[in-house]
């Protein structure tokens, strides 16, 4: 989403919540694919969350991070809607930032306390969940969100792999 955003938004309008409001007017084919992204994004958190309850089985609380997460990109994915469809004001932009921003630091936290949590448990190779520690630890970090984004979708490969090989 984030390569999406930068390639056809542009990495100064992505800065200014103005401009990104009028191009979500000018060219809103583009929002609403980012938009969808994001619901897909979300949906895939939460079975992910879900699929891996096992391993949170005794420590709840590690779940809540990733369906915070989700949550922040359905309402950034709702607002942005809203503003498209010419149904909320521009001045919302700060919110739907706001949104992104926290799903992007509740999913880093995730990523960093399953991962964290599974180094010590091993049900997967260890090398899957430094590979998601990294990727969380970065994702803490905003301007290295592609880096942070790149790791978490290999992550998110060796443990779909993962679960097609145990199924």
């Amino acid at each position: 989403m984030l390569l999406i955003g930068m390639l056809w938004i542009g990495a100064s309008a992505m800065q200014d919540p103005a401009t990104m409001a009028r191009r979500a007017v000018e060219v809103p084919s583009t929002f609403w694919i980012l938009d969808a992204l994001k619901l897909i994004s979300a949906a895939a958190t939460i079975a992910l969350v879900i699929a891996i309850r096992n391993l949170t089985h005794h420590a709840v609380w590690i779940r809540w991070p990733g369906f915070l997460a989700a949550a922040c990109l359905v309402g950034n994915a709702a607002l942005s809607i809203a503003l498209i469809s010419g149904l909320a004001s521009p001045s919302l932009m700060p919110a739907i930032g706001l949104l992104a921003l926290g799903s992007a630091l509740l999913g880093a936290l995730w990523l960093i306390l399953v991962n964290g949590t599974a180094l010590l448990a091993r049900p997967w190779p260890p090398v899957i969940s430094i590979l998601g520690i990294g990727a969380g630890l970065l994702g803490l970090f905003p301007p290295l969100g592609m880096v942070a984004f790149a790791l978490g979708l290999i992550w998110t490969c060796a443990m779909i792999w993962g679960f097609l090989r145990k199924a």
